[in-house]
């Protein structure tokens, strides 16, 4: 077994393409904004190279790798940034393309063409900046039929809001020119500034409906290509690529908050779109109350689509109770995965659950946030299973458990399955 140190914490799946090599290089990002390449056998440092310098810059979303050019997305903590004195906000989402061999950078895009510029005053005296925001946390897509790179933007993060947030982009993959892009939610201008009542809240704040899950291409059974894109509104929906002005179908399968909805990966298997709901009892933002309350309940639990029609196949909403736990939540907030007859999804309250992919009915369960003992024979125990969720290899499941940012429960553990459960 090999390891190796990153230089912070690791919040993206780690890609090894499937490339010949002599070298297998494996691919993630950390929070500090900075993009790794490591030998996948020896755990050997590659290369390095931090894709953005603002402060608050980080990478979420796991790279994408096409002939040779890695895709990185870069989103940002400036949104977090609760303090009245910081004057807020000066990110810009992109995406930067480097080359896979040496991490040198190709092209940097931002998804906002224009640097913020001072734009008002608090009412504390603070500065305010804009364009910010549209930053980029979900994996972007390579679309090798068309030649283009997809990336989902989230909002802005002060007011006016602009264009380019809460938008899919297609990127040229040779240059980064922004080939077109079209804006799924307008007018969404939000920070944290919102959610606890400072003066750093745009006027006329946004939802806070990112693009969370990003998009992701799929062939339908009448043979169309789609793209299928998740919010964090709860919203489920497809475009096709080749007319990308309008969907060809919607579905709001959940409430939606801040940490609501579709936060970072659906599944698609050829006959069903599976959209896994967040939905937190609290989301704990007081500036969306009133539009938690006109959506209706939290809806926590997993929804199978179809892909032609958008129509709901089945649901399966969570049930249990999380009995009093501190930061305990039913829904699912990281990606999930498919496998031809079952989709597996990792839960706030640390459970791992194998759903029939034909009836939502759940095959299996196992909570992960018991204590176990580990391999080396010291002592684990997990939380909630957020970011990159369960994956599945060679007929096994692994998934992390411990997700302890952002009100969940935090744990320690990478847990091992047989996908049957075992």
């Amino acid at each position: 077994m090999t390891h190796g140190a990153a230089g912070a914490e690791v919040r993206t799946p780690v890609v090894v393409p499937a490339i010949r090599t002599q070298r297998k290089p494996a691919f993630f990002g950390d929070i500090l904004g900075r993009t790794y390449a490591v030998d996948a056998l020896t755990g050997r440092l590659m290369w390095r190279r931090r894709v953005d310098d603002h402060p608050s810059a980080t990478v979420t979303g796991a790279p994408a790798y096409r002939d040779g050019t890695l895709f990185v997305p870069v989103s940002s903590l400036e949104e977090a940034t609760a303090d009245a004195a910081y004057p807020c906000c000066t990110f810009r989402g992109s995406v930067v393309a480097l080359d896979a061999r040496t991490g040198k950078q190709r092209w940097k895009r931002y998804a906002i063409d224009t640097p913020p510029v001072e734009s008002g005053v608090t009412k504390l005296g603070t500065k305010i900046f804009s364009p910010s925001g549209a930053s980029i946390w979900n994996s972007p897509t390579v679309d090798a039929k068309r030649g283009l790179v997809y990336v989902g933007t989230g909002n802005n993060y002060t007011g006016p809001a602009n264009a380019r947030s809460n938008a899919v982009l297609a990127l040229d993959p040779a240059t980064g020119r922004i080939v077109w892009s079209w804006q799924v939610v307008a007018g969404d201008a939000w920070n944290v500034g919102c959610m606890i009542g400072l003066d750093s809240c745009p006027q006329n704040s946004g939802p806070d409906f990112d693009i969370g899950s990003g998009t992701m291409l799929g062939v339908a059974a009448d043979g169309r290509q789609r793209m299928f894109i998740g919010l964090k509104s709860g919203m489920a929906l497809a475009v096709d690529p080749e007319h990308h002005d309008k969907p060809l179908w919607t579905n709001r399968v959940g409430r939606g908050s801040i940490q609501g909805g579709i936060q970072f990966g659906m599944a698609y298997d050829g006959e069903r779109l599976y959209a896994p709901i967040a939905d937190m009892a609290d989301s704990g933002d007081a500036s969306s109350k009133a539009r938690d309350a006109a959506a209706g309940p939290a809806r926590p639990g997993l929804y199978a689509i179809d892909p032609v029609s958008g129509k709901l196949l089945w649901s399966s909403p969570t049930d249990g109770s999380c009995a009093g736990r501190q930061f305990c939540d039913l829904g699912i907030l990281a990606s999930i995965s498919a496998i031809p007859g079952a989709v597996f999804a990792g839960h706030m309250d640390g459970r791992v659950r194998a759903y029939d992919s034909a009836t939502g009915k759940v095959l299996w369960q196992f909570d992960t946030s018991q204590e176990q003992t580990a391999l080396g024979g010291g002592k684990a125990h997990g939380g909630s299973i957020g970011g990159g969720g369960p994956i599945v290899y060679d007929g096994m499941l692994y998934t992390n458990s411990g997700y302890g940012l952002y009100l969940h429960m935090p744990g320690n553990m990478l847990a091992a399955f047989s996908v049957d459960g075992r």
